[in-house]
């Protein structure tokens, strides 16, 4: 009789129809083909490691999703007050302290600042 080994925890796996196969590859969209091999196509799994690679998988997309969720938490917090830099600009503060007032680095305020300045120049020549 053929014996068959999980090739993660090398246990037998003694039900044939409890093999888990892992596939692993990418189609090309218009027709369906693989695009390259399996990688993974010799390796057989048993039920334990199987549900363990599950699990494992679950877990990574969940931590990824929470991190994409906070990266787009972040870039909404982060969005700039041109008004605010431009009243304190106006008022005489230098571009260092109005960094630190709005919690951005300096050349992100003078990135900013010439933004705002080239987009009124564009405004005023098409007004005039």
């Amino acid at each position: 009789m053929l014996q068959i080994i999980c090739d993660k925890c090398g246990k037998e796996i003694s039900k044939p129809e409890k093999i888990g196969y892992l596939v692993w590859n990418f189609k090309e969209q218009l027709e369906g083909k693989q695009l390259q091999e399996n990688i993974f196509e010799k390796n057989h799994y048993c039920e334990k490691c199987m549900e363990k690679i599950k699990i494992f998988i679950t877990e990574e997309e969940k931590k990824e999703l929470e991190e994409e969720k906070e990266f787009q938490k972040e870039k909404k917090k982060k969005r700039i007050d041109i008004g605010k830099i431009m009243a304190l600009k106006k008022a005489g503060w230098k571009n260092k302290d109005i960094a630190t007032e709005m919690h951005m680095e300096p050349q992100a305020v003078a990135g900013a600042i010439y933004n705002y300045k080239k987009k009124k120049i564009v405004e005023e020549t098409v007004l005039e």
